[in-house]
């Protein structure tokens, strides 16, 4: 949202937005590169010294429910640090949020798959009531499980050994 003042406003296809911290130089940029039949964006955010991050979100759906917005973003990121970790993470997600201020904000809820340059894939799931479970595996062993709520917080419980 940096520079945007005023009334809000469809990027034209192509249009790049791109922000440079004055503080620590993180540059992010955002490219506007669909509107139909779903919107599209490609971002990149560099981070010196620490990582690259890229990607890109498409607003799949977007619907009205009296005074509810009901949007759906699949997202496709990629986290490269300059140790040499990277992690993939592609994720299906609802947003549901009021126009008034009637309720208790925004709510999430879906599912997301990443996976490390270590061979761990996790699957995590939030749903509709805000809890959050979820699953780290390396190979046919079990790493850990993610319980909590988007409420109270979400905890890793790390397996040690193979034991589940």
């Amino acid at each position: 949202a940096a520079g945007i003042s005023g009334p809000p406003m469809i990027d034209p296809i192509g249009f790049e937005r791109r922000v440079t911290s004055e503080r620590s130089s993180a540059a992010a940029t955002v490219i506007t590169t669909a509107h139909e039949p779903e919107s599209r964006w490609q971002f990149e955010l560099a981070v010196p010294g620490l990582a690259r991050v890229s990607g890109s979100r498409r607003l799949k759906s977007s619907k009205f429910t009296g005074p509810n917005i009901h949007m759906s973003t699949p997202d496709t990121l990629c986290i490269r640090f300059d140790s040499g970790y990277a992690v993939n993470i592609e994720s299906e997600m609802e947003f549901t949020s009021s126009l008034l201020k009637l309720s208790r904000g925004t709510r999430i809820h879906g599912k997301a798959q990443l996976s490390d340059n270590r061979r761990n894939v996790a699957l995590l799931q939030i749903d509709n009531g805000g809890e959050v479970t979820g699953t780290v595996t390396r190979g046919a062993e079990i790493v850990g499980r993610f319980e909590g709520s988007l409420s109270e917080g979400v905890t890793f419980r790390q397996y040690h050994g193979g034991s589940a």
